[in-house]
């Protein structure tokens, strides 16, 4: 009994984001995942979008807005993981 009200709070306090991103030490990276993923399905969807005769300075605003996010966290995903040097 005293397992299952455990385990019913830790989800009440994870919540809708904690169970997209987790609640462990794997959470950083999985935040990162979602921002490329997030930045990725933008840039898609204004791909699918756009008449690229008429708003292609819309798209390459949009496509140069969210590379920038992505490329941080690729960044943070593969970079360097040593301490203190």
């Amino acid at each position: 009994m005293k397992n299952n009200h455990a385990a019913r709070t830790h989800r009440m306090q994870r919540g809708l984001i904690g169970l997209i991103v987790g609640t462990g030490p794997e959470k950083a990276g999985n935040v990162a995942t979602v921002a490329i993923v997030a930045s990725f399905a933008l840039v898609m969807i204004a791909f699918f979008r756009f008449d690229f005769a008429t708003q292609f300075e819309l798209f390459f605003k949009i496509l140069t807005t969210m590379l920038g996010p992505v490329g941080l966290a690729l960044g943070y995903l593969f970079g360097s993981k040593e301490k203190g040097s």
